[in-house]
């Protein structure tokens, strides 16, 4: 705050309320400070979350008082600022170890032929060899063979986000799934392959592919704003109608009818499924780690 006159400033108070997407719960603050006569004066609010989700803060009023608190002047205020509150994991095991094939890999450029990618422009330590001479003969300058080897697409995962009725401690709930989310986004991306998220609201079926964890900023800017209104079934016929292809992985508050081949996350508690992993609570994203380097132990033996 600044005081722009020469009239110090005994008291100015301003209040500020926060409310959590999620969970709802609304606080309110007012602090007050001295502004000097042509000075500024800092204000610090302090906001802590237990829950996931984005804490929008509203700058309400600022009231100037006189010494003895007897005369004060309100100015409303109109500043509003969201605030995303991520989940916090620990980063992914070396040993887990994706690989993901399917008949539409990309290719990866190597100086040796392995498998034709396509033609450029002849660059300066290119073999002669690999000059497309016919093709060449068309263009003012050589062009060469482009040769790459299979890299792995996309792993594909699905986030139904929607909660099932009356369940107890749904923020919490939320946060389990969340975890997972980020767990396996960090596990896919720390081995150079990126995932694709398709996450439905029940209303909406949205596709993010994201190479990097930091990518996940704008996935959660296009749901943590509201809280979860549908169930996890409703969110899955979503997925289903929108003919998304199967996914490798589900996360989901309840366990839905998915592909015999997918792993389902679930933060319910379970019985029977050996593709069905229950989320504990506190240690969500140690229990996908886990899961993907089983997986990876299956595969090596």
């Amino acid at each position: 705050m600044k005081n722009t006159s020469w009239i110090p400033i005994s008291t100015a108070a301003v209040s500020l309320s926060a409310v959590h997407s999620i969970s709802g719960e609304t606080v309110s603050f007012e602090q007050q400070a001295a502004i000097p006569p042509k000075g500024t004066a800092r204000l610090t609010f302090s906001l802590r979350s237990d829950h996931c989700g984005y804490i929008s803060i509203h700058l309400e009023k600022i009231r100037l008082l006189d010494s003895l608190h007897l005369f004060s002047c309100t100015k409303p205020l109109e500043t509003r600022q969201d605030l995303l509150i991520q989940p916090r994991i620990p980063e992914p095991p070396e040993q887990i170890a994706l690989s993901v094939a399917s008949s539409g890999d990309t290719l990866q450029a190597v100086p040796e032929p392995e498998e034709l990618m396509g033609v450029r422009e002849y660059r300066q330590g290119d073999r002669m060899r690999f000059i497309h001479w016919k093709l060449s003969s068309r263009f003012p300058d050589p062009v060469v063979r482009e040769f790459g080897v299979p890299v792995s697409t996309a792993v594909t995962a699905v986030f139904l986000y929607g909660m099932e009725t009356g369940v107890p401690n749904f923020a919490g709930r939320l946060d389990t799934m969340l975890e997972a989310m980020s767990a396996l986004t960090h596990a896919v991306c720390a081995k150079g392959q990126s995932i694709t998220w398709t996450v439905s609201n029940g209303t909406s079926c949205k596709r993010f592919v994201l190479a990097a964890p930091a990518e996940l900023i704008p996935l959660y800017d296009q749901f943590l704003h509201e809280a979860p209104s549908a169930a996890p079934v409703h969110c899955q016929d979503l997925v289903l109608s929108a003919n998304a292809d199967a996914a490798s992985f589900y996360i989901t508050d309840a366990v839905v009818q998915v592909p015999a081949s997918s792993t389902v996350f679930t933060a319910i508690p379970f019985s029977g499924g050996a593709q069905t992993v229950f989320l504990p609570a506190g240690s969500s994203a140690e229990t996908v780690y886990r899961t993907l380097s089983k997986s990876s132990e299956r595969n090596m033996v």
